[in-house]
């Protein structure tokens, strides 16, 4: 299926690992200039290698903290310095944190808040307007189930997907006639950290890797983890001018593990 993508200039933030940088692999394969983002420098050498072994492409990498404002400046200004445009933006980076409401401190809020929400509030504003002048542009969200099911001990993480989520449709609904299309990816459960968790919990509670991995997959119906490229694959679609009809949509990728909720 021809996606319409060649060359497309596309920035994937948190790309270096997982999901971010299954998806830039993807982008990369249908004829993407990609650009990949993270705050460590080794994995980003290391993400480069592996995405331009794969896909045959050239990759620009920008060592960046995106909870940092003048990062996200620094990104969108670099790549529009060097390709002179950009035309997609996934923004992938997150982290979540586990634990109890009452032990939580301000400061976890703050920097849930700054990675999970106010990053991809401020690339918008750096990209949206590149994207007004070539009236074309994608940008996707890295959403989460918990924004349909709160995840137990999660209740930042839940909260800032929550409101990505209305963040969102806003403006999905503000730049639609722009030719900008925004829309969210949820994943369930992906073999990317959920290997090291099983270990950890095995470690934790003394029952077999086997035995855990059955636990974490039982409210999955198609009973396995979630593979990074069918993350990706979502991705590369909504990126395409094949959903060029699909804006303001939250697609959750999770293996039918909320089907009824």
């Amino acid at each position: 299926m021809e996606l319409g993508l060649r060359g497309k200039i596309a920035i994937i933030t948190g790309g270096s690992a997982g999901l971010g940088l299954a998806s830039a692999c993807e982008l990369a394969k249908e004829g993407c200039h990609v650009v990949i983002c993270a705050r460590n420098p080794e994995r980003l050498l290391s993400a480069k290698k592996d995405i331009e072994q794969i896909a045959n492409s050239k990759v620009l990498t920008i060592q960046a903290d995106v909870s940092s404002f003048s990062d996200n400046k620094k990104i969108v200004k670099e790549v529009v310095d060097h390709f002179g445009a950009v035309h997609i933006l996934l923004s992938n980076a997150g982290i979540s944190l586990t634990k109890n409401f009452l032990d939580l401190e301000i400061n976890d809020w703050k920097e849930l808040m700054d990675l999970n929400l106010y990053a991809g509030v401020q690339l918008c504003k750096e990209v949206i307007p590149h994207m007004q002048r070539q009236k074309w542009g994608r940008i996707i969200f890295t959403g989460s189930t918990s924004i349909k099911q709160p995840r137990e001990k999660r209740s930042v993480a839940n909260v800032t997907k929550s409101t990505l989520l209305n963040f969102m449709k806003s403006i999905a609904n503000e730049f639609v006639l722009d030719g900008i299309l925004v829309n969210m990816i949820s994943p369930g459960r992906f073999d990317t950290h959920w290997q090291d968790r099983i270990e950890a919990m095995s470690l934790e509670t003394g029952k077999s890797t086997d035995e855990i991995y059955s636990e974490v997959i039982k409210d999955i119906k198609i009973g396995r983890l979630g593979k990074p490229e069918e993350f990706a694959a979502a991705v590369a679609f909504l990126a395409s001018e094949r959903a060029s009809f699909i804006t303001g949509t939250n697609i959750q990728v999770d293996g039918g593990e909320l089907r009824g909720v």
